[in-house]
């Protein structure tokens, strides 16, 4: 069988970015090392084994695993089953669980990815599990074929099961682990797509199901280098008569940190901009202007606060940054990391003000608005600044321990915040 996806012409004079689509086929930017990586965990190195996928939202998972299904769907070699003498054609199978609700829905989304390397029909059963298995024997029994499947956004799908059905949410993560260390007659890989590792997944479902086959070593799929940063620039628009200047490209990383999201969303914002002919001066302001509503936008809707520590915390760093180099046209985002981290409610505001003035190194002139988190502890300020214009907006998280405001500059003054 041969995968082929369809690829769209870029069209000179039209922007080539991609930033609101998982990018695929040749639009694929330079994951080499990763996928030499994965490749030697399943198909190139001496046994088949599975891998967990990390990083933080938008930074490539779901590119990454389409572009392995683009181009390796159906491996051209044959590879030997570790401890067996058998060879199998390998497949990669791309799975998207992010929509899937239970356990059924699960082994039925599987069953229908492999039905087409089947050419034999199989007497369906009553559940989606036993028909599941029942096909993935045959495949390897009768077609020798071995699959590997690129799941994506299983931890969507365990943190769902985990609050309705915790106990069957243990017996799907059991299965897997049986499947993938090959315990019984069935047995397949799996690369999987998180938002955080399998450890730290188990511990924010309160699961434990520590077996082997599931429980790797995430491997984190890194922002762009500044080097990357170019190079990708420099593919995207090839044949086109528009390009970017190093200096373009250095302020591109410079803002982005090399995030691949917004590495595309800032070069779109760019080449439109670029396409008018706009005065130099001009060009930069309106990029810096649109850069910054775009940024905070993205992290609001994001909802930070339901991200994992490490993914909150690379956000942070990354907000700074923004900041630093945008000044006024992005608001100033602050973190505060438990209750008693330099605030006292009876300070109000006022305080919250100097503090994130202190953090942030600018003048309050300078900051179109502010948003908090505030970990542990739901305060209100609502009372207290009743009728000010300051409360924009709140957002809590599931379980009330954390929250999001923010706060616009209407009638914030330096006397405000003595």
């Amino acid at each position: 069988m041969n995968i082929e996806e369809p690829m769209e012409k870029k069209e000179i004079g039209r922007n080539p970015f991609v930033y609101n689509a998982p990018v695929r086929g040749s639009d694929f930017f330079d994951r080499d090392e990763t996928i030499n990586r994965l490749l030697k965990e399943t198909v190139t190195g001496k046994s088949q084994g599975s891998v967990w996928i990390t990083g933080e939202r938008k930074v490539g998972k779901t590119s990454l695993l389409s572009y392995l299904y683009w181009k390796y769907g159906h491996y051209n070699e044959k590879i030997r089953l570790y401890d067996t003498d058998e060879y199998f054609d390998a497949a990669f199978v791309f799975l998207n669980t992010q929509y899937n609700r239970t356990r059924e829905d699960f082994y039925q989304n599987m069953l229908q990815s492999v039905k087409t390397y089947s050419d034999f029909k199989i007497e369906p059963q009553a559940d989606a599990f036993t028909n599941f298995t029942n096909v993935i024997k045959s495949l390897m029994d009768v077609q020798k074929y071995y699959f590997f499947f690129l799941v994506d956004e299983f931890d969507a799908l365990v943190e769902s099961m985990a609050i309705k059905d915790q106990e069957t949410a243990n017996l799907l993560l059991s299965e897997l682990n049986s499947f993938i260390e090959g315990t019984g007659k069935i047995r397949f890989s799996c690369i999987f797509a998180a938002n955080q590792s399998y450890n730290e997944l188990m511990k924010q479902c309160s699961i434990d199901i520590r077996g082997s086959g599931l429980a790797k070593e995430p491997l984190e799929l890194p922002w762009f280098t500044k080097d990357q940063v170019k190079e990708l620039a420099q593919q995207y628009l090839k044949n086109q008569s528009l390009q970017f200047t190093q200096e373009e490209t250095d302020f591109c990383f410079k803002m982005t940190q090399g995030y691949p999201y917004f590495v595309q969303k800032l070069f779109s914002i760019m080449y439109d901009q670029k396409m008018k002919n706009l005065d130099p001066n001009t060009y930069l302001s309106i990029v810096k202007k649109e850069y910054g509503k775009a940024f905070e936008d993205t992290v609001k809707d994001w909802n930070v606060s339901n991200m994992p520590k490490r993914t909150m915390e690379k956000i942070e760093s990354l907000a700074r940054n923004t900041i630093k180099n945008l000044g006024d046209q992005v608001s100033l985002i602050g973190y505060l990391k438990s209750p008693g981290d330099e605030y006292e409610p009876e300070t109000g505001y006022k305080k919250i003000l100097k503090l994130l003035h202190k953090r942030g190194g600018m003048t309050l002139e300078e900051i179109s608005a502010i948003t908090l988190i505030l970990p542990d502890k739901v305060l209100d300020f609502t009372k207290e600044m009743e009728g000010k214009g300051f409360i924009e907006k709140i957002f809590l998280d599931r379980e009330g321990k954390e929250f999001l405001v923010s706060l616009t500059q209407e009638g914030i003054s330096q006397e405000d915040t003595k």
